[in-house]
């Protein structure tokens, strides 16, 4: 078995009905979210991706390097980069409620 198969953003496509599917809901092309199959997710996709696989595949999965363990979800690997993460995952929140209204 190909190891890209064991990956969490494969995992994530398969749950979600795959990697058009993943797009769609990141508001991306197709082809930026392949590109996720060889290389990294963007750290301030991770939590979106988890919320919309109510957590199947969580951020820890996807970029260990920048949110640590989940035993340890407190204790950045770089806080910096962290509140940077976080920040930007807060404004895409605040853009997809007013985008709802």
């Amino acid at each position: 078995m190909d190891t890209q198969d064991n990956s969490p953003i494969i995992k994530a496509a398969e749950i979600l009905g795959g990697i058009a599917k993943l797009a769609s809901i990141c508001k991306i092309t197709p082809q930026a979210a392949h590109k996720w199959v060889n290389t990294q997710v963007p750290a301030n996709r991770c939590i979106q991706i988890e919320q919309a696989t109510n957590g199947a595949v969580t951020r820890y999965e996807l970029r260990p390097d920048v949110f640590g363990s989940p035993d340890s979800p407190d204790q950045p690997v770089n806080k910096h980069h962290r509140t940077h993460v976080r920040r930007a995952a807060d404004r895409e929140d605040r853009r997809n409620r007013e985008a709802d209204k």
